[in-house]
């Protein structure tokens, strides 16, 4: 019997992605051992029987009439401790699509996997029904170019190295926040150790001795937090950091070595203290 509960796809994610301007690449997870062969049944969402199989309706939750679905083998492209994860590869003629996957069990078992329900699909005719039955199955609206992930060609070569200012090294210890905790007391989610730019800036050798060529940052713009993630200021960096100038030093040097500077920016949140949330 196949394990439902251990069947997993996500769309939009690592599971279903625009690998280039044509193709879509589609990944699903069963229980390890127990699938034989799994079929990704995909197609355009509107390629339907004329007037539709049940007189022309789209949109019900219960619409059959859909002729686009085309089978493409996946391939069992690796085994973890407990799961087979399987792989396959389509280009959908107009970039967009709908799929589903067919999985059939060692033991004979066949069923459809979408994203509303699984069903078992032994009967020819309950086959057919749930094969022309869209509502049940996954979307990919749309195949945009601005989707496709292109890294510049350095990024393969990056050894990165994260860090969280605050708690890095303390450069400056004028520039700590008041109330400041000795170095090297215990952490908690609240207290501060004086971590800064110019702390960073004294490091680099070290970090390059270990063979970084990267740094990426937690957020260093203006903010009340010690992790910064409650931002008041994009426009400046916080000042117990160092500020624009620790930045732009910390920039300059960072270079000196070969090493990239990525930053965490965080636009989808501010601070309850930010002038941007507090005149509304």
């Amino acid at each position: 019997m196949i394990t439902k509960s251990s069947i997993a796809h996500t769309p939009k994610s690592a599971d279903a992605y625009a690998f280039d301007t044509e193709t879509l690449h589609l990944r699903l997870r069963t229980a390890k051992n127990e699938v034989e062969r799994v079929v990704l049944w995909i197609g355009d969402p509107y390629h339907w029987a004329e007037g539709g199989l049940d007189g022309g309706n789209l949109g019900g939750s219960e619409a059959h009439g859909w002729v686009g679905g085309n089978e493409v083998k996946m391939e069992l492209e690796g085994q973890t401790e407990h799961h087979d994860h399987w792989f396959a590869e389509f280009t959908p003629p107009k970039r967009r699509t709908r799929y589903g996957f067919i999985l059939e069990g060692k033991d004979g078992e066949k069923i459809i996997y979408g994203e509303k329900r699984v069903v078992d699909i032994r009967d020819p005719k309950v086959a057919e029904a749930e094969c022309s039955n869209i509502s049940n199955f996954f979307c990919f609206p749309y195949l945009n170019p601005r989707d496709v992930l292109d890294t510049p060609k350095w990024v393969e070569k990056t050894v990165w190295y994260q860090i969280f200012p605050e708690r890095f090294a303390n450069g400056r210890p004028e520039i700590s926040p008041e109330g400041v905790q000795p170095w090297g007391t215990d952490p908690d989610p609240f207290n501060f150790m004086g971590g800064d730019l110019w702390g960073v800036i004294d490091k680099l050798d070290y970090l390059q001795d270990l063979g970084v060529n990267g740094l990426y940052f937690c957020p260093i713009f203006t903010a009340n937090a010690n992790h910064k993630y409650d931002t008041v200021d994009y426009y400046n960096v916080d000042p117990h950091f160092g500020g624009n100038e620790a930045f732009k030093a910390l920039v300059k040097e960072a270079h000196k070595r070969g090493m990239k500077v990525m930053l965490d920016a965080v636009f989808n949140h501010i601070g309850d203290q930010s002038p941007l949330w507090l005149e509304w």
